[in-house]
């Protein structure tokens, strides 16, 4: 299944999002940075639990993406959009709240280089919904099923990919986390 226009737009749609996110965020921050108690390590999830929150949440989030199948697209890139710019403001209230560009970086890049590209492809597999649709349009006929059977190997790829970046976020990034947390 070709999904190259798709992913070019979902990645896209993301990108935009992000880069509005960190304008937006690093307009929030008015004053500088103060030093502010760090939750207790204790409150951060062990591995098992942490791991099941993660994918449970990026989970909703993949099957969100793909309900663009029967939106249009639409649902997809409000999706694509809405998780870009909560990203984006993440990381500009961080950095301009003097937040270490390093320590953020290892927290967000280990998952974030697996994860963001499921993403992509449950976004992308999603914003072939406008083709469905047009196809619904022209024809009468959506032609679901078959659509559907050649979307299969993206959306398992997608999904493992999701799954292999919650291991690494529930493992790396918490040791990551807590010797920031540690440190700091």
């Amino acid at each position: 299944m070709r999904l190259r226009r798709e992913l070019w737009c979902a990645g896209g749609i993301l990108l935009v999002g992000f880069a509005a996110g960190q304008l937006a965020g690093a307009r929030t921050v008015t004053t500088p940075h103060v030093a502010e108690e760090s939750p207790a390590i204790g409150q951060i999830p062990r591995p098992p639990r942490l791991f099941l929150e993660i994918a449970g949440r990026n989970t909703t989030v993949f099957a969100l993406l793909l309900t663009g199948l029967v939106t249009a697209g639409l649902s997809a890139a409000l999706v694509l959009a809405l998780n870009g710019i909560a990203v984006g403001l993440l990381v500009g209230s961080a950095l301009s709240a003097g937040r270490d560009a390093f320590v953020l970086a290892t927290l967000l890049v280990p998952h974030g280089l697996i994860e963001m590209p499921a993403f992509v492809v449950a976004g992308a597999v999603g914003l072939r919904g406008w083709r469905v649709a047009r196809r619904a349009l022209q024809t009468g006929d959506p032609e679901l099923p078959p659509e559907l059977a050649t979307l299969g190997g993206p959306i398992l790829f997608g999904f493992i990919a999701l799954l292999l970046a919650a291991v690494i976020e529930s493992t790396v990034t918490r040791g990551f986390l807590l010797d920031a947390l540690g440190s700091g």
